[in-house]
């Protein structure tokens, strides 16, 4: 259910709430075919427009959602949101850093890859259970708040703060 704040505190289930939100209007200079610049550029942009609009900075992200109808967006997303620099998301991955126990828990209920490509439907019901501490076995312990982001980066694309709290 999507409904306001006030009244979402009134129901069962502890609320997820949109702290934040940002959308994508880069288009890359050549068009179509997309080339890696272009979709970093657009994940950046969007980051930036994500961390204004929500106030949250991204130290305060306890999980990340990102979408990965593309093995590829995972790596795109972690730095164009500035989890890490560009060409350091492989090494952030292979650190640890995204596992259960990690910095910041990627994908925590498969993503895309695992449960079916659905454009960021996944990531956004993965990051509202993880807030609101109904992820079963794959609650990540004091889960407050989670990015998602949903496409590639490029116009169209979208990413979100989903909190318990804000």
């Amino acid at each position: 259910m999507l409904t306001r704040a006030d009244r979402a505190r009134d129901l069962p289930n502890p609320p997820a709430l949109i702290s934040g939100y940002a959308a994508s209007n880069h288009i890359g200079a050549t068009g179509v075919p997309m080339t890696l610049e272009d979709i970093l550029a657009g994940s950046e942009t969007t980051g930036d427009r994500l961390w204004s609009a929500s106030g949250i900075g991204r130290d305060e992200i306890d999980i990340a959602q990102l979408y990965d109808g593309f093995s590829i967006f995972t790596y795109t997303w972690l730095e164009g949101l500035g989890f890490c620099g560009r060409g350091e998301a492989a090494s952030f991955i292979d650190d640890g850093n995204a596992r259960p126990t990690g910095t910041l828990p990627l994908n925590t209920g498969g993503g895309c890859l695992a449960e079916g490509r659905l454009h960021g439907m996944t990531q956004l019901t993965e990051a509202a259970y993880q807030v609101t501490n109904r992820a079963g076995e794959r609650q990540i312990p004091d889960a407050k708040r989670s990015v998602v982001t949903v496409s590639n980066g490029l116009a169209g694309s979208t990413a979100f703060v989903i909190s318990a709290d804000h």
